[in-house]
Parts: C-alpha cells; sequence; structure tokens
C-alpha cells in the first residue's frame, strides 16, 4: 500500500531503525527497519494509529497505539509480542523511549492542558513533572540516567529540560532570544542533546506556521559559552550547556 508520509524517529547502536508511516486510507501504522528488511507494527486491536518512537541496542522499542475510545496506550514492542505498560493513572499516554537497561519514558495526558512524564524501571514508576508546571512531557533518555523532555510554564511558554535521575534534579532549557518555546527530542550517552525551538512565525497558504531551528547541545557540569549551527542554520546559546559547533 502506498504511503501518505513516512517518519524515521529512533535508532539504536546498530542502525535498526523504527518509526511510523501513514497509508492512503489514513492508517497510521509502526515500523522497524533492520538492514533494509521492513516490519509494520499494527496494535493488537487493529485501530488506526500505532507509532514506534524509540529502540534499544536489543530492538526493544518503544511506542503507542489509539485505544477503541481515542486514547493513547503506551506499549513495548520486541518482534511479535506487545508489551502493555501499566501505568498507574493511566488516561491517555504515550512511550517515547527505552534505554538499554529496558527503562521507559514518555508522558500522560490527563486532560487536553495537563501533562506528566514517567519512568518506568522495571515496574516502578517515577512521575516526573518540572517544578511549578502542570505540563510536562518526557521525550528521551540514555544510559546514563539522563532524561529529556519539553515542559509549558504558568504563562505558556514551552521550555525543554533534563533531569538526572540519579540526583532527582531539574535544568531548564531555553533558546538565547527568549522565545520560551524550546524542546528536547532526544540525549545519547555522550550526554549531547537534539531538539528545536521557535524563531517565529510565517504565512502559508494564509495560515500562520510556527518557524522552528534544531539544534545539537552538550550537556556541560559548569556554564560555558558557545554556540552551534542547528541543522545548518541560525544559532543558538544554551547557558550551563557546553555547545559544540556542528560541521557539515
Amino acid at each position: 500500500m502506498t504511503e501518505q508520509q513516512t517518519q524515521v524517529v529512533g535508532i539504536n547502536s546498530s542502525g535498526e531503525t523504527v518509526g511510523f508511516w501513514i497509508d492512503t486510507n489514513g492508517v497510521t501504522h509502526g515500523f522497524t527497519d533492520v538492514g533494509g528488511t521492513f516490519t509494520n507494527v499494527n496494535d493488537p486491536n487493529t485501530t488506526t494509529l500505532t507509532q514506534l518512537l524509540g529502540v534499544n541496542n536489543s530492538g526493544e522499542a518503544a511506542g503507542y497505539y489509539t485505544n477503541a475510545a481515542g486514547n493513547f496506550v503506551p506499549f513495548t514492542w520486541t518482534p511479535g509480542t506487545f508489551t502493555l505498560i501499566p501505568l498507574p493513572g493511566l488516561v491517555s499516554a504515550q512511550a517515547t523511549d527505552v534505554n538499554n537497561a529496558g527503562e521507559v519514558v514518555g508522558f500522560n495526558m490527563t486532560s487536553a492542558t495537563t501533562s506528566y512524564g514517567w519512568l518506568d524501571n522495571g515496574g516502578v514508576f517515577t512521575l516526573l513533572n518540572f517544578p511549578g508546571s502542570t505540563f510536562t512531557q518526557a521525550l528521551g533518555l540514555n544510559n546514563t540516567g539522563l532524561i529529556v523532555g519539553t515542559y509549558t510554564d504558568s504563562s505558556g511558554n514551552m521550555h525543554g529540560f533534563l533531569y538526572n535521575v540519579a540526583t532527582g534534579t531539574y535544568q531548564g532549557i531555553d533558546d538565547p532570544n527568549g522565545v520560551g518555546a524550546t524542546t528536547i527530542n532526544g540525549i545519547n550517552d555522550l550526554d549531547e542533546l537534539v531538539g528545536f525551538y521557535a524563531t517565529g512565525t510565517t504565512m502559508q497558504n494564509g495560515v500562520s506556521v510556527t518557524v522552528t531551528d534544531g539544534f545539537v547541545a552538550s550537556v556541560a557540569t559548569t556554564p560555558e559559552p558557545g554556540s552551534l549551527i542547528p541543522v545548518g542554520i541560525g544559532l543558538l546559546s544554551l547557558g550551563g550547556f557546553k555547545l559544540r559547533r556542528r560541521r557539515g
């Protein structure tokens, strides 16, 4: 079946990728690609949306699907096996990443404006809420105990964050222009971050859309000045982070 859209979202150290694609009937299918061999991953209840968002080095993937009520259900997947994540207070949740220890992160939407992140470590759940925020989403983690994501402050502005599992501490991450719309999507074992931030708006076909720049940054233990080239466009500085210039 011909696809309308394909997104590759996660990759592991052996080059296995995961993501999702949308067919011409509007159905979203998860997939894995191992050396050019594609496997469709569809939820066991055959609803209309399944997405894989992260994969570890064992080929265990994390994602979500929609249930009959239209809510999201988080799961991990190994070939042929779905394992639902029994998140306490589950309303509508996504599993967004999984590390080599099988720890999973994600978020639970309890209303249209309220969300909290979570970490599942072998069935022991840690809820993640950036201090003072009622909307926090964990989007990625590495194998050294660092989690990244986004949160919304009381004024409705979006910021990125870094959470240290060992210390239980949060660090906010903002673009240098004070736009207040920064998202951190992932972090690797070198403590390098990837994400994007808003630079403004533009009109496309009579509709106002947000313009964003992507970036790469390195976590630093002490603040150092620096800059980087986010995907070839624009510049970004992050206080408290050691930034490296990306060469292309």
